[in-house]
């Protein structure tokens, strides 16, 4: 475990070793550019995550972020899933030479989305707390599909209720597709868009299922005899809301909007 004094004097891509403190909802993630530490009661644990320069501007804590995390960590994986119902909030914390206090808030703000630039990359577009008090209060989206994620606030489906214990019997070699006896028990594409819980409580994104074949969005590093809990996926229409989950009451889109605009013609789709 590093002391502040240790990391006054530690340089992560030629700049301080920097905290990065994610909030989504009740879950918190806390990662450290450099080495493990303990700060105000969290333990920001050695994480390969990075940021850009911030563009110069009389204010730097106002400018935009992009942060750089693995493709395959729980946070990628959330946005692969689809936008979260909550929003996720970031906190930089940096330590500057000379401070005694331990590290102080350098930039704060909110990740607005994510993109992932290659196999192994995934990138944090975010926006600073003073920018996004300059945007409306409403936020739901006018759109066919539901816009709620699932089983978060909002959608409201118990997750517990549709949770299935199973044991993984096989994968591939890309690691990329597991067999869990447990998913031949409902129809094929039961878990497609669902999500597989790991002995370690990350989730992994369900592109597609066949029998007892679960593909997965990205590699994984389980192994076979590991213990997970799989989640059902939704297709976002209002058919698998009614039918699938009994749910009709929270379904969050508009599948009745017209393809053309009723007073130009021109198409809305």
């Amino acid at each position: 475990m590093s002391t502040y004094s240790e990391l006054e004097v530690s340089v992560h891509g030629g700049r301080p070793v920097e905290l990065f403190r994610f909030v989504h909802g009740p879950t918190v993630w806390t990662y450290s550019s450099g080495p493990e530490i303990d700060y105000n009661g969290e333990t920001y644990v050695a994480f390969p995550i990075g940021r850009d320069d911030m563009q110069q501007t009389k204010e730097l804590h106002k400018s935009p972020l992009e942060v750089l995390i693995p493709r395959t960590s729980e946070l990628s994986l959330l946005y692969l899933a689809g936008n979260p119902e909550h929003i996720i909030t970031l906190t930089v914390f940096r330590v500057h030479v000379g401070a005694s206090d331990g590290p102080v808030v350098y930039w704060k703000g909110r990740i607005v989305s994510a993109d992932w630039p290659d196999n192994v990359t995934a990138s944090l577009k975010c926006e600073s707390v003073f920018t996004s008090l300059k945007r409306p209060g409403l936020r739901a989206r006018y759109q066919r599909p539901c816009r709620r994620a699932l089983y978060e606030t909002g959608c409201n489906v118990d997750k517990a209720a549709y949770a299935v214990a199973g044991t993984v019997s096989a994968i591939n070699a890309a690691k990329t597709v597991l067999t869990v006896a447990a998913a031949d028990a409902l129809a094929d594409g039961w878990y497609s868009g669902g999500m597989v819980e790991t002995p370690t409580g990350g989730f992994l994104f369900v592109t597609s299922h066949s029998g007892s074949s679960l593909t997965l969005a990205n590699p994984c590093s389980l192994a076979v005899s590991d213990a997970v809990t799989i989640y059902p996926g939704c297709a976002r229409n209002r058919e698998t809301c009614k039918n699938k989950f009994n749910n009709i009451l929270n379904f969050g889109g508009w599948p009745w909007i017209p393809s053309r605009n009723p007073f130009d013609g021109r198409s809305l789709v």
